[in-house]
């Protein structure tokens, strides 16, 4: 190894930056709060055609194969706790709240049967419940069971109320005696934050909306249930008699690039099971200075219905179809329909402890919550402190071919401080001020360098060839 970067995130972003830095043989100490790598998108990453699709082509991470790299140490269930030093030489204290399942388990799966305490399952947007030993979904990474203390009916290690889960597992993988936070200490060359964003959940939906039907969803839970490890396999089904719908309405209530791509992908994929008589309604708005209707026709390979109005009513027509009155833009008149599915789109936000984290790393946050980034030291993925770089949506909202091509950048970024750079300055013979860097018989500054890497990153996030 070369050397090390702590990358704070186990998203798309994060990733993918972990599998560029193991590929170049760097040692990588990977960082996920959750009890499973993926992010928002953990569950569709099983289905590498759906997001390589969102991603124009570009190569996503693959969860089996970050889990079989040596390069890389996986802590989850983990955050970042201090950060010293500076850039090529940071001191990091990460703490590790326990999982109370050891690497022993099997998934033999005879603990989750016996266990009586059952959830809500958020990895599935609550659309199915769990139980307090859990594995968040199928092919998750880590593979082990989890235990969520909260709902479990122990309370170690003062009472133990309930050993049904221990007595089930013959690999002896359960222990209630691990209740306390394990601390780590990694010396690391550089840090990428890919900490990600949050697309809030079924409860942001106006109190006349939120109820009205069970077969009213988010656009996050309809991406569960086109995940292959959803809780209908990968097809889509009415949630309220597992029917498939003839005919689904999108309303566009937040309009982000993130969503409108990610509409437009599940629009196509609805397609692909035959599910073709698919309407949006959006607002008078546009999507990075593109009209609406244009963007999403860009963006996709089916052929939607796509209206500029606004919501006026929903309501239950009966047990299979929700009616919804809307007004068209530009005309006064109500027009209503009756649909089998309605899709609402929630809002995207900075994650909810990212000020916390920005605190401890000692970087700053933008007017949106967002981390800041494009700072003097190395351009679109600098952050306000040297040798801390962002990628992905801890920056903003962006669509997955943005991040991943960003997440590329941060880890050339990031390799700028490893020891390898500095030997190469040191071995190779190169006029003084200059790297060891040559391209084209000219030897290249660091900032030289870092505008070379950034220009070719960035002809690749707007080659044509590379735009779904």
């Amino acid at each position: 190894m070369y050397g090390t970067v702590l990358i704070i995130g186990g998203g798309v972003a994060g990733l993918r930056a972990a599998a560029d830095l193991a590929d170049a043989d760097v040692g990588v100490v990977l960082v996920e709060k959750e009890p499973a790598l993926g992010g928002v998108m953990a569950a569709p990453l099983g289905d590498a055609g759906n997001t390589t699709e969102l991603s124009g082509g570009l190569e996503l991470p693959d969860l089996s194969q970050i889990r079989q790299r040596d390069a890389i140490e996986l802590l989850t269930l983990a955050e970042v706790a201090t950060v010293s030093g500076q850039a090529g030489k940071f001191s990091v204290e990460i703490r590790q709240r326990p999982r109370f399942v050891t690497d022993a388990c099997t998934q033999c799966h005879r603990c989750h049967p016996v266990c009586p305490a059952v959830a809500p399952n958020r990895f599935q947007s609550d659309l199915t419940y769990r139980k307090a030993i859990f594995t968040p979904f199928k092919g998750a990474v880590p593979e082990a069971y989890v235990i969520d203390i909260d709902s479990c009916l122990n309370d170690p290690p003062n009472y133990l109320a309930c050993q049904r889960c221990v007595e089930a597992c013959e690999d002896d993988a359960i222990h209630f005696a691990n209740v306390s936070t394990t601390t780590y200490t990694r010396e690391v060359n550089a840090i990428i934050v890919a900490a990600g964003l949050q697309v809030n959940d079924s409860g942001s939906l106006k109190d006349d909306v939120r109820g009205v039907h069970p077969d009213v969803l988010t656009w996050m839970e309809l991406e569960r249930l086109l995940a292959s490890c959803g809780p209908s396999g990968g097809y889509v089904e009415k949630l309220s008699n597992a029917e498939c719908p003839r005919n689904i309405l999108y309303v566009v209530d937040h309009v982000s690039r993130f969503s409108c791509l990610c509409i437009a992908a599940q629009i196509d994929r609805l397609a692909e099971q035959d599910i073709r008589d698919v309407t949006v309604l959006h607002p008078n708005q546009t999507v990075s200075d593109e009209d609406f209707g244009q963007f999403m026709s860009h963006h996709m390979h089916s052929e939607p219905r796509v209206t500029a109005g606004e919501l006026e009513g929903i309501s239950a027509h009966d047990e299979d179809t929700i009616r919804v009155r809307h007004t068209r833009l530009g005309t006064q008149a109500s027009h209503t329909q009756d649909y089998d599915m309605v899709v609402f789109t929630t809002a995207v936000t900075p994650p909810p402890d990212l000020a916390q984290l920005a605190g401890v790393l000692g970087i700053e946050l933008d007017e949106n919550g967002f981390v800041s980034s494009g700072g003097a030291d190395s351009g679109l993925t600098a952050t306000t402190r040297p040798g801390i770089y962002v990628a992905g949506c801890a920056s903003g909202v962006k669509d997955i071919r943005e991040s991943v091509a960003e997440s590329k950048a941060a880890a050339v970024n990031a390799m700028r401080h490893l020891d390898r750079r500095r030997k190469t300055a040191e071995t190779v013979t190169a006029p003084s001020g200059r790297s060891g860097l040559m391209i084209n018989g000219k030897w290249l500054s660091d900032e030289e360098m870092r505008q070379h890497f950034e220009r070719v990153l960035l002809s690749l996030m707007s080659s044509e060839t590379s735009i779904p």
